[in-house]
């Protein structure tokens, strides 16, 4: 099966979720079994949005 993550995400240093950037936003995502979960949205500058998912 291909990788369905979009190209430009990165995996969160010790954590399962991966981030993307889309404008001025971060997206922290989870790709399992198929299914694209997203678990926040958060302004990009605001580290506070890789903080809070799980």
């Amino acid at each position: 099966m291909a990788d369905q993550r979009p190209a430009d995400v990165e995996r969160l240093k010790g954590d399962e979720y991966f981030r993307a950037t889309a404008g001025e936003y971060r997206i922290v995502i989870d790709v399992q079994d198929g299914v694209l979960r997203v678990i926040a949205i958060g302004r990009r500058n605001d580290d506070e949005v890789e903080r809070r998912p799980g």
